[in-house]
């Protein structure tokens, strides 16, 4: 029987990495898309603030 659980273990080592390594994937997505986002907001707002002075609002 551990020759059999000892086979098996590669297998779980490579499927626990294949998971970390795409959970690693997603949150690296998931942080550019906050960068993003921020990069969106902070241009929005200067642009905002670009068209208040422009009106001199």
């Amino acid at each position: 029987m551990p020759a059999q659980a000892s086979a098996d273990t590669p297998q779980l080592l490579t499927t626990d990495c294949s998971s970390a390594r795409q959970a690693r994937s997603a949150s690296l997505l998931l942080v550019q898309a906050v960068l993003e986002g921020h990069r969106w907001a902070c241009d929005v707002a200067t642009l905002l603030q670009m068209m208040r002075l422009a009106t001199g609002a």
